[in-house]
């Protein structure tokens, strides 16, 4: 299963960078809500940090106080 994982995530990066990251985030929000409530709450904070990681440390801070 490994081959056909990385054969799919490369096959929905490519699709993700033709569409609008309007649509990106249309298509996602569903199946990432899914995902999410099937974490633990430790497991959700950590991706969601993950994912602000990049941005700097204020807007970290700002998202976490919501």
């Amino acid at each position: 299963m490994g081959a056909n994982m990385e054969a799919l995530k490369r096959q929905a990066m490519l699709l993700i960078r033709d569409l609008e990251p309007e649509e990106v985030l249309d298509a996602l929000s569903v199946p990432l809500r899914e995902v999410l409530a099937r974490l633990e709450d430790e497991q959700r904070v950590s991706f969601v940090l993950q994912l602000l990681e990049q941005g700097d440390e204020d807007k970290i801070t700002s998202m976490v106080h919501l």
